[in-house]
């Protein structure tokens, strides 16, 4: 028996680590990667340890005794989204547990997005209630000025943005270190701050642009975002990735960028003008998945 919608993954297309310096970031959501509530005939640990948590943290704004209720019946969450690459699977999950045990239904997304980063909070430590906040709305999302706020439900210029965009799999799963604790021991250095500010500024100029209903050509932009990251984030891109990246940037036919926190998973690859098959062509051994 199924229980519930389909809560879909996240893709964030601009803002990875800037976001946490007080720069813009906007994601949306994805679709073709989703999961949602279903039973089956043993208990779900993972579910288990969250309900654990959650009670632990004494939530109010949850009815913890339905999903304890539930979990013991066989509830569990399926989902095809991949773990540890990028698409914010905890985040769909915790979605899916405000929507389904929510208590005082409320339009506040401040709210909102704090109730959703308490219960991802259990899978990361600490989380800023954005990827979920994607998921439970199904919309895109916009980090301005340290506030989130919602984008239409229909936007034409995703459309026009994702033509060109694809996730490329790297192959490789997260590996076990803290990208945002790195991120956060770099930051102390002046050099990498001044870098950070910089690639803030290109952001910001790239997410305006998307959101212009004249989309300009968005190749330029995207060229200087991975050039940036390919000089600050090189411990995030695993080696499969690096030799990809720099062919791209040597070669301006297609440019790459982290999807997410890096280290593993999926990135981003940019077509510049050139066909998709090139991909294909030039890194038989790797898939690619369409944003569309």
């Amino acid at each position: 028996m199924m229980k519930g919608n389909k809560i879909p993954a996240k893709l964030l297309l601009a803002g990875e680590f800037t976001v946490l310096t007080g720069g813009e970031a906007l994601g949306i959501p994805f679709p073709k990667f989703f999961g949602q509530w279903a039973y089956g005939k043993t208990v779900d640990e993972r579910l288990e340890n969250l309900f654990q948590y959650l009670a632990s943290k004494k939530i109010d704004f949850l009815d913890i005794e339905s999903f304890l209720k539930d979990i013991n019946s066989g509830l569990l969450f399926e989902s095809n989204i991949p773990e540890g690459y990028g698409l914010g699977g905890s985040g769909a999950l915790s979605a899916a547990v405000l929507q389904e045990y929510g208590l005082n239904a409320t339009s506040d997304i401040k709210l909102i997005q704090q109730q959703l980063a308490m219960i991802e909070s259990c899978f990361h430590g600490t989380s800023s209630g954005f990827d979920p906040l994607i998921s439970y709305f199904q919309r895109g999302c916009l980090v301005q000025n340290k506030n989130t706020r919602l984008l239409p439900e229909t936007n034409p210029v995703y459309e026009k943005l994702v033509t060109n965009l694809y996730l490329i799999d790297s192959n490789s799963e997260r590996i076990n270190t803290s990208p945002i604790q790195w991120f956060y021991e770099q930051i102390n250095s002046l050099p990498f701050q001044t870098k950070i500010e910089e690639l803030n500024g290109i952001n910001s100029l790239f997410i305006r642009n998307v959101l212009e209903v004249d989309q300009p050509d968005m190749s330029p932009l995207f060229q200087k975002i991975s050039s940036l990251q390919f000089e600050l984030f090189q411990p995030l891109i695993v080696p499969t990735m690096r030799k990809i990246w720099e062919a791209g940037l040597e070669q301006g036919t297609y440019f790459c960028k982290l999807c997410g926190k890096g280290s593993g998973g999926f990135y981003y690859v940019w077509l510049n003008g050139a066909d998709s098959e090139i991909l294909h062509q030039d890194f038989p051994d790797l898939s690619f998945i369409s944003i569309r």
